[in-house]
């Protein structure tokens, strides 16, 4: 296979194809079915060998599986997805990686601050953190009495 690309002007010897996912157009399931297709270009065929590889090798590594198999954590989507919740094992794993991290930042001169995730919206609204990553003013879990959570899991 050999393709010319009119954008950069390489000649592609290979290419592959990673995934294919279908949306609406504009979201409206009466609109037309679009294809998305997702995929690499490589100049050679053993660039595009050598991704491969390391892809199997990412995918042999994959801390969603691992941390199943070793029963250190599970992932309820009916929490929310990517909401991590800790067994016993992977809890002392994750105790021990968080005390290193704080003990280095600490021995190289940082100081450790701890705010809450839970407070009034206007204490988010001060820090510029009250917007939404669309940029609305939808703040999430905003209660009657003007509580929210910290927006877009800000430490700080």
């Amino acid at each position: 296979m050999q393709q010319f690309s009119l954008t950069t002007g390489f000649l592609l010897l290979g290419a592959g194809e990673n995934r294919i996912s279908g949306a609406y157009w504009r979201g409206d399931e009466k609109n037309k079915m679009l294809s998305r297709v997702y995929g690499t270009v490589w100049e050679t065929p053993e660039q595009l060998k050598g991704y491969n590889k390391m892809m199997e090798e990412a995918k042999k590594r994959d801390h969603r599986k691992i941390g199943k198999e070793m029963d250190l954590f599970s992932i309820q989507e009916s929490a929310g997805g990517g909401l991590v919740f800790w067994h016993p094992k992977g809890g002392r794993m994750r105790n021990i990686i968080e005390n290193y991290w704080k003990e280095i930042h600490v021995e190289n001169g940082y100081d450790l601050v701890y705010s809450p995730h839970v407070a009034d919206v206007d204490l988010w609204k001060t820090s510029g953190k009250s917007r939404s990553p669309r940029g609305t003013n939808m703040h999430p879990f905003l209660d009657a009495q003007g509580w929210g959570s910290m927006p877009c899991g800000n430490k700080h």
